[in-house]
């Protein structure tokens, strides 16, 4: 919500979705949002494997036109340290001003509606 609102002064408006479970996936919702944008950017705070954004693009592969997914995620690496979750965020570019970067270089990108979960 803090990256939608740097990015509200550039015209930038996406819309956030929060899913607290990635099973059941809700796919009504989702069925409705991929006729009406064309990107999903999934945010998760771990690697990519297995997680929200898995399930998103799992999903995505058996519609005949899919929006464009954009999964931001920690990465398949090491965060040395242990850093509490605010430094966590800044160095995977989790925090607001990271995730309000990527998203306006994919609106930007795509000249388009952004859906951000």
């Amino acid at each position: 919500v803090e990256a939608i609102d740097l990015l509200r002064p550039q015209g930038i408006a996406p819309v956030a979705y929060q899913y607290h479970t990635i099973k059941p996936l809700d796919v009504c919702t989702l069925e409705n949002l991929a006729q009406t944008v064309e990107a999903i950017i999934t945010v998760e705070e771990h690697v990519a494997s297995g997680g929200f954004g898995a399930q998103i693009a799992q999903w995505l592969a058996t519609r005949r036109a899919a929006p464009v997914h954009v999964p931001l995620c920690a990465g398949d690496k090491f965060v040395l340290g242990s850093p509490h979750t605010p430094e966590f965020r800044r160095i995977a570019k989790l925090d607001a001003s990271g995730l309000a970067c990527s998203i306006a270089n994919v609106w930007n990108g795509l000249g388009a509606s952004l859906v951000s979960s």
